[in-house]
């Protein structure tokens, strides 16, 4: 993170990352989809974001990720899925923990690899992705297994949850390789320009 950002600058970066995930979120650009599921590389300008602005514009840009899939969950929601994105359990809480993690886990990979900015970026970007994954997971699994045993058509909550995670696996691995090629170069050629 620069040393010290004009609240402008600050300001208008996060404007930009804020509308880039309510574009991100609202076309087909931010949305891979894989079957029953929906795969998505919303998560970048957030990680961008947390790295460059800090944990404070990392919420408001969580926030923003969160909001937005709610509001399109209530708009349009393809699949299933989608629609349990209604619940802001589900579709803004799990958003808000995404900041924390990448951002702690910049600044001690930060520590550990003497400043190397691109592996400690790679580092929380991966994290980040995977507390979006996992936290999402983790509120569908818990306030919706029944409904999602129901729609696997799986015989007890328990194996539709074993289900829905094996599922899952082809998602982690698709948006995880998205977030750590993305995220590195564009955090850093903004980086690069702030000097």
């Amino acid at each position: 993170m620069p040393a010290k950002l004009s609240k402008t600058f600050t300001l208008t970066l996060t404007s930009i990352l804020v509308a880039l995930e309510v574009v991100l979120t609202f076309t087909p650009i931010g949305t891979i989809n894989l079957g029953a599921f929906s795969g998505t590389i919303m998560v970048v300008p957030i990680l961008v974001g947390t790295v460059l602005l800090g944990l404070k514009m990392g919420f408001v840009l969580g926030f923003a990720f969160g909001a937005s899939t709610l509001v399109k969950a209530l708009l349009v929601a393809p699949t299933f899925i989608d629609l349990l994105f209604i619940n802001p359990l589900v579709s803004i809480l799990p958003r808000l923990l995404i900041p924390v993690t990448c951002y702690y886990s910049y600044i001690a990979a930060k520590k550990i690899f003497n400043d190397k900015d691109f592996i400690s970026i790679v580092i929380s970007a991966f994290i980040g992705n995977i507390t979006n994954t996992i936290g999402v997971f983790l509120a569908v699994a818990l306030i919706y297994s029944e409904k999602l045993a129901e729609a696997i058509g799986a015989s007890t909550p328990w194996i539709g949850i074993f289900s829905f995670a094996s599922l899952l696996v082809t998602v982690v691995i698709c948006e995880s390789v998205l977030a750590v090629v993305i995220t590195p170069p564009v955090a850093l050629a903004i980086k690069r320009y702030l000097k």
